[in-house]
């Protein structure tokens, strides 16, 4: 006759044998996460993806998503264990925990050219000046003279009739237009207008040439 211990052994051997499945009925899939809490699956499969500024912790269900720690807070202020930036700044996170708060780039203006790449960009000849902050203007350089006419906001303003012909100092003259595109000169080789010596050369704005005594 078996003593009792070993019915009570073989009993409990029994109940094991009886709640551990066989080896073939554990599904492969059994060491993936179940629940995602606090994050999301995507669309195309995959894992439980947690979203920026949040730590992943594995769980024996699946898997959670916790906000994470921060240990320091540049330019913002410490809530909860978590750095608020001001409304409209970036949060830049390092893996230590450490954030800054770093306000977008200031918006420039220019008057007078373009913002390119959120940079003022004037005209050819013009010059860049700085108003205030960020606030720039574009001015073209001041006139020398306008022999012949008049300056009306930093422009030679010809007569009625008269074209503005520009000489290589800045200034202008407001001469009757002329025949040809090279008035008084020589057309020389490569058909560049050669002013006499002594004379002054005034090009206007559609490449005519006169050539003056000075």
């Amino acid at each position: 006759m078996k003593s009792a211990a070993a019915i009570v052994s073989a009993m409990i051997a029994a109940v094991v044998a009886l709640a551990s499945p066989p080896a073939s009925a554990v599904s492969p899939f059994a060491t993936l996460p179940q629940a995602c809490s606090g994050g999301a699956v995507p669309a195309l499969g995959g894992g439980c993806v947690c979203g920026s500024g949040y730590a992943t912790y594995h769980t024996g269900g699946g898997i959670l998503c916790v906000p994470q720690i921060d240990s320091t807070c540049t330019g913002g202020t410490m809530v909860g264990g978590q750095c608020q930036c001001p409304v409209g700044d970036q949060a830049y996170r390092s893996g230590s925990g450490n954030v800054q708060c770093i306000p977008p780039p200031a918006v420039v203006t220019c008057s007078g050219g373009a913002v390119v790449a959120n940079q003022c960009v004037c005209p050819a000849g013009d010059t860049r000046y700085a108003a205030s902050g960020t606030a720039y203007r574009c001015i073209a350089p001041a006139v020398a003279a306008c022999t012949g006419g008049s300056i009306v906001g930093n422009q030679c303003v010809c007569p009625a009739g008269e074209m503005r012909y520009a000489s290589g100092s800045g200034g202008y003259r407001c001469i009757a237009p002329a025949a040809g595109k090279c008035s008084g000169g020589t057309i020389a080789a490569g058909g560049h207008c050669s002013c006499p010596k002594g004379d002054t050369r005034y090009t206007s704005g559609g490449g005519q040439v006169v050539c003056l005594p000075q």
